[in-house]
């Protein structure tokens, strides 16, 4: 089969194999829902990897990974304003400015070990020497999380039963105020 490559899956099920040979897929699908039902309808299949034409010795390559060629087909295809789900490879830097840039929204799940900034406030009085802070103190997504007993919860129909989800909300900047 053409454009087939050697794959790296992370898994903490020791009875999968670490590489396997396969595809790189970029999917694009759009979100409707319809008697109370939800359904991801499929607009775009990509093969992201693989074979590709070769470009002419003077041109110059440019630098594309999988998740820069995501980002590009969102950026393609979804609106401005739109928000786009994604898997939490992909909330990195490289998606959130192109994102940006096109006025698009992500929702991904990030890493415990991620680290945000609080919101910043300036006090025009005082004045430091060198540049004014842009960022707020530093906070760690590990030292935020209360016991469950003090969460906010909600009751949603999850899987066909109603389940009870806890939650907390936090307003933070991920790299820009």
């Amino acid at each position: 089969m053409p454009g087939v490559k050697r794959l790296h899956q992370e898994s903490e099920d020791v009875s999968k194999p670490e590489w396997i040979r396969g595809h790189y897929f970029n999917a694009l699908s759009i979100l409707l829902s319809a008697g109370g039902a939800c359904f991801a309808v499929p607009l775009i299949l990509r093969l992201q990897d693989g074979l590709t034409p070769q470009a002419p010795a003077k041109a110059k390559a440019k630098k594309t990974t999988l998740v820069t060629q995501m980002a590009d087909l969102c950026r393609t295809y979804a609106q401005p304003g739109s928000y786009v789900v994604l898997d939490a490879y992909f909330a990195c830097a490289p998606v959130l400015t192109r994102f940006r840039r096109h006025s698009l929204h992500l929702i991904s799940r990030v890493r415990c070990s991620t680290v945000a900034h609080a919101p910043f406030s300036t006090v025009p009085t005082i004045q430091g020497p060198g540049r004014p802070r842009q960022w707020g103190s530093k906070v760690k997504l590990q030292t935020l999380f209360a016991p469950i007993d003090q969460c906010q919860h909600a009751q949603v129909w999850l899987y066909g039963q109603l389940t009870t989800v806890y939650y907390q909300c936090f307003e933070l900047y991920w790299d820009s105020p």
